[in-house]
């Protein structure tokens, strides 16, 4: 092997450490947030509340009590800008169908108070609707910095909230 030959080896195999380095390093992560509140220092809570329109959530929290500054809450909000599109039955297409279903989510922690616009895709289905509850299937995705998938799949219901602003003191 002459030099030239070596040369072109060695600038390969670095080529080829880098290329494999910067694979690692774009790890994606998924989490089932649907399944979180059965794991320890979770809670959710799903509600909704209606006001000229519907607009339902679903919230999981996290808090280890014996860690600092360690807490976070997820939420994914629904909001149907017209009150006749919840019904039995109905499919949304999400982001097809966003003239008649908003949707979006938030990661909120000690070091993330903003709200940021994520793709979100996937459907959700209106299993069943009366004037105090509304039960919801989930089969979505949500991308955060491309690093972290959530995924929604399985059932909830949301309950109406006792409150005009939908929040019910913890």
């Amino acid at each position: 092997m002459n030099f030239l030959q070596l040369k072109k080896t060695i600038l390969l195999t670095l080529l080829i450490a880098n290329t494999l380095a910067a694979l690692a390093q774009t790890k994606v992560d998924s989490i089932y947030v649907l399944e979180l509140k059965n794991k320890t220092n979770y809670t959710e809570r799903n509600h909704f509340w209606v006001d000229s329109t519907i607009t339902l959530q679903q919230e999981v929290f996290y808090d280890d009590p014996k860690i600092i500054d360690e807490e976070s809450t997820q939420i994914f909000t629904i909001h149907y800008p017209h009150k006749s599109e919840v019904v039995n039955k109905a499919i949304f297409d999400i982001p097809n169908d966003s003239s008649l279903i908003k949707c979006s989510y938030q990661r909120l922690s000690p070091w993330n108070w903003f709200k940021k616009e994520l793709p979100i895709k996937g459907q959700i289905r209106i299993i069943n609707s009366t004037k105090k509850e509304i039960k919801i299937e989930f089969n979505l995705t949500v991308v955060e910095h491309k690093k972290l998938i959530c995924i929604y799949r399985g059932i909830r219901v949301f309950k109406l909230s006792k409150s005009a602003t939908g929040r019910i003191a913890r």
